[in-house]
């Protein structure tokens, strides 16, 4: 699935709402972490967990202008995920709106894919990839729907132990590869060299 742009960047590193979109990035930090970042390459866990206080965050290999996660900073000098973690660059960025909405902007020259309990349908267990290309952005994440689902799941927790664990708490991201049931060769994303958990404090 391909997912478009409903935000555009203005230079190289400022995010700019579009006049189409009803979704304004907040202006003020709430307080408190509102997500941690966790960063993989492959099946092992690269650093330490990565907390978000501020209402956007950016993550990037080489973004001088930019502050936030530099991947760079925290993976191995000799990493089998050098060469592509290079191709990431100014890589995403993550904004959490007024309305408690989480948008990811694509900011490199690679496609970046994500997996998230918002773009599935309703507890499905199916490892979906879907393409956000470079330039455009995608809604990621919405903490009443998250919420909603957990209703449904204290609701249904009789029939749980037939449908499996569903986290409606993280959102998974990989750089530059494409996984998942739809088609890509790797299945699993702990087949990819570069990608990021986004754990949300619901």
């Amino acid at each position: 699935m391909l997912l478009t742009c409903c935000y555009f960047l203005s230079g190289e590193d400022d995010l700019v709402p579009s006049p189409r979109s009803p979704y304004p990035v907040m202006t003020r930090s709430r307080s408190g972490v509102w997500c941690s970042l966790a960063y993989w390459e492959y099946r092992e866990r690269v650093g330490r967990l990565f907390p978000v206080i501020n209402p956007y965050v950016n993550i990037f290999d080489n973004a001088p202008k930019s502050d936030g996660f530099c991947l760079a900073a925290v993976s191995p000098p000799h990493s089998q995920s050098f060469k592509v973690r290079k191709c990431i660059g100014r890589g995403v960025t993550l904004a959490l709106d007024e309305s408690r909405v989480v948008w990811l902007y694509n900011r490199s020259d690679c496609p970046v894919f994500v997996n998230s309990p918002v773009l599935e349908p309703l507890f499905s267990r199916a490892q979906l990839a879907h393409k956000v290309q470079p330039g455009c952005c995608a809604k990621v994440y919405d903490f009443a729907m998250a919420e909603q689902l957990r209703r449904i799941e204290r609701a249904e927790s009789s029939d749980w132990g037939a449908v499996g664990r569903y986290d409606a708490a993280s959102v998974r991201l990989s750089f530059v590869k494409g996984w998942g049931a739809n088609g890509y060769r790797r299945q699993c994303i702990t087949t990819c060299p570069c990608w990021l958990e986004v754990l949300f404090n619901t």
